[in-house]
């Protein structure tokens, strides 16, 4: 187990605008019998709930938490890992990052930008919320 705790605070809530998400770390490795491969949860490293209100606090999040998690992950001997941003409650992945081992150096880098839909998401629950109104009111007129 690690010692370490990675922490993540923002001053935003669910109540001030925000929206929960959890992040969570799964590694890359082979399946029962080595088979396959598949995406399992790193159990060194706890799933960390924080509140963000845009892409740029969650990408910002992962900024901070991809370097953090590497350090945790020194030691695995896993070829990849990614971090996940889950929507609470749905469950819904708004972001994700992933990383590798540098050939060259062994430490892990990442392997890809990271990508974002939090803002995305937002609009269309948005859109949806202006319909659904809309619909109320058309029917309240016939």
């Amino acid at each position: 187990m690690v010692s370490e705790r990675v922490k993540i605070t923002t001053n935003r809530t669910p109540s001030t605008g925000g929206v929960s998400v959890d992040l969570r770390v799964d590694v890359f490795q082979k399946g029962p019998g080595g088979l396959f491969w598949e995406w399992v949860p790193a159990h060194d490293v706890p799933a960390r709930r924080i509140a963000v209100a845009t892409d740029g606090e969650l990408a910002a999040a992962l900024a901070l938490h991809g370097p953090r998690v590497a350090g945790l992950l020194e030691e695995c001997e896993e070829l990849m890992w990614r971090i996940s941003a889950h929507h609470l409650p749905t469950g819904d992945v708004v972001a994700q990052w992933y990383w590798q081992r540098s050939e060259e150096t062994g430490r892990w880098i990442p392997n890809s930008e990271p990508w974002v839909v939090l803002d995305d998401r937002a609009r269309i629950a948005a859109l949806h919320r202006a319909r659904r109104l809309a619909d109320r009111r058309d029917q309240g007129a016939a």
